[in-house]
């Protein structure tokens, strides 16, 4: 079964408009999670928490994100994953009206934890309504816009939240974005009706049947697993705390540093562009693509690492780099990989199985990367990420020879 759309407005050329519209719904989700790694800074800053007291929070998010993944990949297979993706964003506004209230760092990570959870209900089911209502190819080809609403959504976020810092203060931050998260729920209540019709059977070549999954793939996706999950550690590590090595070791005030985080987006956007033409036109391998970007990253992050605390020009280049193509590899196992596992039914739980890894790979750096920093200073931090770029890379390998299988 599948979804009726208006995609027969969009043959002659053009984005599905049901592609705009969930790409404006990711966008917000991110302005509404990624808001407190954009205050961090300056929470830390005030005074009113320690680090390791701020990165908790994160921490409880990235965990229940994690699991929330496999949670809504059950409920979008079995759901009209409009209503799931509906109930994720009110309440995440609920969640965001209630964070800048708190002054409880146990009573932070409950509410930012459930905000995890609250996010988690919104990809899955996304995956499963755009692939059910695109054919492959389309949805290969559209799925980049979504992604790019991700780094949207950040950019607006870093660049918003240090003027109202400085107007305001860092809770009416999450007021703002609480605010675009209410209004972004009323638009997909009433427009996704227009674009989501009854359930319509779906063509012998796109009928998504349930079969058992061959033994080299299910070892193929346990390769895919530990490989995401180490390339969360990368991409949400170093956008989280990028901000924090360039106040700490190059003395930049907080303001400064939180706009950095306005370079990272941008550039993972050509990444992804990158790496979605990579491979529709020349390598058609998510795990071989994956391995060009782990490697991409290794070799900037090792830079870092041998001549950290020389050049703030360096040290942005270098993250920049590496986090940009760790959405590269975010790109090829969240979005592309999905497309071979189709036929065995359960798309929305197989994309939550896959994100779940990301995001607990996440949870594992925001407060590993607090500790090993507090240990070892950055440069532990540094070489730890040359070690999971590296074993990242591994993994990968390992699942490129069952991708090759169709």
């Amino acid at each position: 079964m599948s979804y009726s759309t208006d995609i027969a407005r969009y043959r002659k050329g053009g984005i599905p408009p049901i592609v705009l519209l969930c790409a404006a719904v990711y966008m917000v989700s991110y302005i509404t999670r990624i808001n407190y790694s954009a205050v961090v800074v300056e929470i830390v800053a005030s005074g009113a928490f320690t680090a390791q007291q701020a990165s908790l929070p994160l921490t409880a998010l990235f965990i229940t994100y994690g699991f929330g993944q496999l949670v809504s990949g059950y409920l979008g297979d079995r759901f009209p994953p409009e209503n799931v993706i509906l109930v994720g964003l009110n309440l995440t506004v609920l969640m965001n009206l209630l964070m800048p209230q708190l002054s409880s760092v146990p009573l932070m990570v409950v509410v930012w934890g459930i905000n995890g959870f609250a996010q988690a209900l919104m990809w899955p089911p996304m995956v499963r309504l755009l692939s059910s209502a695109l054919t492959p190819t389309d949805y290969r080809k559209n799925i980049i816009y979504v992604s790019y609403a991700a780094s949207l959504g950040t950019i607006a976020m870093y660049l918003v939240s240090p003027l109202i810092i400085t107007l305001l203060d860092w809770k009416a931050v999450f007021y703002i974005s609480a605010a675009a998260g209410a209004i972004m729920a009323i638009i997909w209540g009433f427009k996704i009706k227009k674009f989501v019709g009854k359930p319509v059977e779906k063509s012998a070549q796109s009928v998504t049947a349930t079969q058992p999954m061959p033994p080299y793939l299910m070892a193929t996706l346990a390769f895919i697993i530990i490989s995401v999950a180490l390339h969360g550690v990368l991409k949400d590590g170093i956008a989280t705390w990028m901000p924090s090595y360039l106040s700490d070791v190059f003395e930049a005030p907080s303001t400064l540093s939180i706009l950095t985080g306005v370079v990272l987006p941008l550039f993972s956007m050509v990444a992804v562009t990158i790496a979605g033409w990579l491979f529709r036109r020349v390598i058609k391998n998510e795990a071989l693509c994956s391995v060009v970007f782990y490697g991409l990253c290794t070799l900037s992050i090792a830079l870092l690492t041998a001549f950290s605390g020389s050049s703030p020009i360096m040290a942005v280049a270098m993250l920049m780099v590496a986090n940009a193509f760790s959405h590269g590899i975010n790109l090829m196992y969240t979005s592309m990989v999905v497309t071979h596992f189709t036929k065995y039914g359960r798309t929305s739980f197989i994309t939550g199985l896959i994100n779940s890894a990301t995001y607990l790979g996440s949870a594992a750096s925001m407060y590993g990367v607090a500790s090993i920093t507090h240990l070892f200073g950055w440069s532990g931090t540094l070489l730890s990420w040359v070690i999971v770029s590296v074993l990242g890379l591994l993994f990968s390998a390992l699942a490129i020879k069952g991708l090759k299988k169709r």
